[in-house]
């Protein structure tokens, strides 16, 4: 074989797939690196220029230039200046051990091999796993119309990096140490005088506990509460993730529908009386009704005579565009049974991974104490640079930025839907949150659909995955936080290409 194949040979390893999940660079690297494991491509080989595979390949020069920067970066190839790309002289030492004889391969691979072995998974992982919600776990944050994402290209970097620079210059030794458990309290203290002047929430610092994000918060709440076959009512549609804590804590899973007020009542005062109550009322999630103050006095009053805790997760409750934001259920609550959850993913960014949990102060004691039994505490400098972000004024003005942003961004989805697929998707304005409805004709399976839209390259979540029973009708969760104007545009017009080639 020649030292400089021609573009035809290496082109007859490499199968993309603009329909695959993959990356398109990634899956020409995969092709190129199982060339090279598999002996087609020996070492010193030269490869052709990066226009040139792919001009062959059909696909941009980045996509070709991303690969090869890859398998560079893991010691498959190397550049030679004024000579081109080589495939590497000494190969990686894994790949020349994995492929050394098919004899150890076949040894190491009947090893390896678990697909036969049963596992003895506990109860908890089984229910856990009913109740799937992988889908809301995808890693593209900018696809449209990813939802739950917020505007990350509009976070003030700069004020983070600065704040987070001055804290870790002045830093005493001993905050390496660990933290307190319920959270570094300026940040408690912090969150407490800035839910009681956004939400209406009364608490005082004491009451605050810093988790890892409101999934954490969530948990936390269903340990302590919920003992194995207690009962716990969820909404319907309703919050995937939700149901998953409750159905981790062994609890009895009950669901109830949503109607223009809220979560309905009679399921919950009809049945057996639950232990806990989960609801999203400021901006229910995933339909975005707002629950009215009849129904949330309601709710309280019968919580309190039956001693039902209601877990409410305020998880974008900052973010409305006509008037003030509506006070959160906790700030009604007289009795000491609503636990209020909340966090920073949504305002500020999900990596930050820093929630909260505001419970009655009778509760605080053992809620601490699972709290550190479950992780011990919150990673204490992000605690700080949060104190200081909030503290010095910046998270009252990004929280203002955004929701002019975000109602921009709204308005522009619904004018796009309007223009390219008003006669497919019903869709209304929102005066709160990071996503839309987006509901499809009558009988029309929106699961399919979904999955048709991403084989073209958009997440758009069909509304029965949010569901445990059989909906009237579809719909589609389209996001709008994290994608600009442009790229809305552009969006809606590829999904109505691909509705319209799926027969709508």
């Amino acid at each position: 074989m020649s030292n400089d194949p021609p573009l035809s040979f290496l082109t007859s390893f490499v199968d993309l797939d603009d329909a695959a999940s993959s990356p398109l660079y990634r899956q020409l690297y995969v092709s190129i690196r199982t060339a090279l494991t598999e002996g087609h491509l020996s070492s010193g080989t030269r490869l052709p220029s990066t226009r040139d595979l792919a001009d062959q390949l059909g696909v941009s020069r980045n996509t070709v230039v991303s690969a090869f920067k890859e398998l560079k970066s893991e010691g498959y190839l190397e550049s030679r200046v004024g000579a081109g790309t080589f495939v590497c002289d000494n190969l990686p030492e894994q790949m020349t051990r994995a492929f050394s004889s098919s004899a150890e391969n076949a040894a190491s691979l009947q090893l390896a091999d678990t697909e036969s072995r049963t596992l003895s998974l506990s109860e908890n992982a089984r229910r856990v796993s009913d109740q799937s919600f992988t889908a809301l776990d995808d890693p593209v944050p900018k696809t449209a119309f990813r939802q739950g994402i917020p505007a990350l290209d509009a976070f003030p970097i700069d004020t983070w990096a600065k704040l987070a620079s001055r804290r870790w210059r002045f830093l005493p030794s001993e905050k390496l140490v660990y933290g307190d458990s319920a959270g570094y309290p300026p940040l408690r203290k912090a969150i407490a005088r800035h839910l009681r002047t956004s939400r209406g929430v009364r608490c005082e610092a004491e009451q605050v506990i810093v988790t890892s994000g409101a999934q954490h918060a969530l948990s936390l709440a269903a340990r302590v509460l919920l003992d194995p076959g207690d009962t716990a009512y969820v909404e319907d549609p309703g919050f995937p993730r939700m149901w998953a804590v409750f159905a981790a804590a062994n609890a009895d899973l009950r669901y109830a529908p949503i109607n223009d007020e809220g979560i309905a009542l009679s399921p919950l005062q009809t049945g057996e009386t639950p232990t806990v109550v989960g609801i999203t009322p400021s901006h229910q999630y995933p339909l975005g009704i707002t629950m009215t103050m009849e129904r949330r006095l309601s709710l309280l009053e019968w919580a309190t005579r039956n001693d039902v805790w209601i877990l409410e997760d305020d998880y974008d409750g900052q973010f409305r565009y006509s008037g003030e934001p509506l006070a959160a259920l906790q700030g009604l609550d007289n009795a000491g049974r609503v636990l209020y959850a909340g966090t920073f993913s949504k305002t500020l960014f999900p990596a930050l991974r820093i929630g909260f949990l505001v419970v009655p102060p009778d509760l605080v004691t053992p809620f601490v104490e699972m709290r550190a039994t479950m992780d011990r505490c919150a990673p204490r400098i992000n605690q700080m640079v949060l104190t200081d972000f909030i503290t010095e004024g910046y998270l009252k003005q990004h929280i203002r930025k955004m929701r002019t942003l975000y109602a921009t961004r709204q308005d522009t989805l619904l004018n796009a839907i309007e223009d390219e697929l008003g006669d497919v998707i019903d869709i209304s304005s929102s005066n709160a949150g990071l996503h839309l409805v987006g509901r499809l004709p009558q009988a029309v399976d929106d699961r399919a659909v979904s999955d048709h839209l991403a084989d073209h390259g958009i997440i758009a979540l069909p509304l029965s995955f949010y569901s445990n029973r059989s909906l009237d009708r579809g719909g589609l969760l389209l996001g709008y936080g994290c994608t600009s104007e442009e790229e809305i545009y552009e969006g809606v017009q590829r999904m109505s290409a691909a509705l319209d080639s799926f027969g709508l």
